[in-house]
């Protein structure tokens, strides 16, 4: 299993899939400097979808029994909706700058026939070669909202995923996204999410 750590939650992901948490990418300091924000994690599974993963942490735990629990407000559903369509649209572009820059290397097009023989070795050029085929030339990618709350939110949640497929369809796109958390894991085994201790 391959470990992550984001927003107070540790990520286990199948050593199969091949993850990539964007903030500790190369490209990732000139991309956001350019104003494109984008998800904590792109993976891709053995096949289908390429997932973009947005973490969203909310849940009031605090490892200290004797500290004063934090509280975290939750924004507005709009407020959220908007924020994760946009990190949504913003991350499929940025899967395509990526690609044009490659794309301008000599030794990549030397290569590129040869990207499914070298997948194995989950290169960076290889990942994000894969990553534009499914998600742009495909178009097969999926919005995973990995939300964490209270029990007592549920409503909250449904609103953010109502407003968050009304967003999809007023831009005319098929809102293909999931919202997730430790409670109602979908992905399980093969991706795997436990609070830090």
């Amino acid at each position: 299993m391959q470990r992550f750590n984001e927003s107070g939650l540790v990520f286990y992901f199948d050593s199969k899939w091949r993850v990539r948490k964007y903030d500790s990418q190369p490209f990732y300091r000139s991309l956001s400097g350019q104003g494109l924000k984008a998800v904590d994690f792109l993976a891709l599974p053995d096949e289908g979808p390429v997932l973009l993963i947005e973490v969203k942490n909310y849940f009031n735990y605090h490892p200290n029994v004797n500290a004063p629990l934090q509280t975290t407000e939750l924004p507005e559903p709009e407020e959220l909706a908007l924020r994760l369509h946009q990190k949504y649209h913003d991350t499929l572009r940025a899967i395509q700058v990526i690609r044009q820059f490659y794309q301008r290397r000599w030794w990549f097009r030397r290569v590129l026939p040869l990207t499914s023989y070298l997948a194995s070795y989950d290169l960076d050029w290889t990942f994000w070669t894969e990553a534009h085929q499914r998600a742009v030339e495909v178009g097969t990618s999926r919005l995973v909202c990995w939300v964490e709350n209270e029990p007592n939110q549920d409503t909250w949640s449904a609103m953010v995923a109502h407003r968050l497929e009304a967003l999809f369809v007023a831009a005319a796109e098929v809102p293909d996204f999931q919202f997730a958390s430790t409670r109602e894991n979908p992905f399980w085994p093969k991706f795997q999410v436990k609070r830090q201790e």
